[in-house]
């Protein structure tokens, strides 16, 4: 489309008769019905599938970051793995971390691992959730010292924004999770 957006006028047509028939088959006029409606709807703009996007690092699309969230590049697990990457750590003050993603619409898939750090206390249990378009979509296991890395591949469906929250069974101290190789791809 002009502005750059990603849409497929036939798709959409066929995807959505009610639209048409109350709109009509102009491509403009239904791609301004995504804009506007459709797409908080949870219409798909185009077959799924049919637009790859490039895989990208979900943090790039970080909106909102409601403290207890960090940002690092080298960091290592109690396992002894080091994470290069830009990642999450956390620390969560007996109520849940949240932290919201949005452009994310262009991917079905998030990947990614969590894994405790190596100066995480023996008694502190984390659980990690993700949702997508507020639609819980994964709940890690129990995350305590000794748990090795947990590798996640969750369908997202396109969504409009992504949360990942974390809750803990007791007060944390600073950087005692990790949440790395956050990959949104198709």
């Amino acid at each position: 489309m002009p502005d750059g957006g990603k849409f497929d006028p036939t798709f959409y047509a066929a995807s959505y008769p009610d639209v048409v028939a109350a709109l009509g088959t102009n491509e403009k006029v239904l791609y301004q019905h995504y804009l506007t409606s459709g797409k908080n709807e949870g219409r798909l703009p185009y077959a799924p599938g049919a637009v790859k996007a490039a895989p990208k690092n979900l943090l790039d699309c970080l909106v909102t970051d409601k403290s207890g969230f960090y940002f690092k590049t080298d960091e290592t697990d109690s396992y002894g793995n080091r994470y290069f990457d830009k990642h999450l750590n956390t620390y969560v003050n007996h109520k849940a971390r949240m932290i919201v993603f949005a452009e994310t619409s262009s991917h079905q898939y998030l990947s990614g691992t969590i894994a405790p750090n190596v100066d995480v206390s023996n008694n502190i249990a984390f659980k990690v959730t993700i949702y997508a378009n507020n639609d819980l979509v994964y709940t890690s296991p129990i995350i305590e010292h000794y748990t090795k890395p947990v590798n996640f591949d969750v369908a997202i469906n396109h969504p409009s924004h992504v949360k990942i929250e974390v809750v803990a069974n007791e007060y944390s101290t600073l950087n005692d999770l990790i949440i790395a190789n956050t990959t949104l791809h198709d």
